[in-house]
C-alpha cells in the first residue's frame, strides 16, 4: 500500500510553487495503487534530456544559465 503522507506533502508543495523554471501543477488524483500528478507539458523536454544532449555534444551549461535557473 502506498504511504500517502509524503505524497500529500509533495503535492502540497507543488501546489504552492510559482516560478518560471518549475513545471506548473494542475491536479492530482488516486488511481488504483498510484497517485497521479497532472502538470504542464514540457514541450522542449526536461533537464535530464538537456544534460544528456550537452554531454553528447561535449558542452556544459554556462554558470550564468545555472545561476538564472536556481535563483
Amino acid at each position: 500500500d502506498i504511504d500517502k503522507d509524503p505524497l500529500n506533502t509533495e503535492i502540497n508543495i507543488l501546489k504552492t510553487l510559482d516560478h518560471p523554471n518549475v513545471v506548473h501543477y494542475h491536479d492530482s488524483f488516486a488511481h488504483k495503487d498510484s497517485i497521479c500528478i497532472v502538470m504542464d507539458y514540457c514541450q522542449t523536454g526536461d533537464l535530464n534530456k538537456k544534460v544528456k544532449q550537452l554531454k553528447q555534444d561535449g558542452l556544459r551549461f554556462s554558470q550564468t544559465e545555472l545561476l538564472d535557473w536556481f535563483t
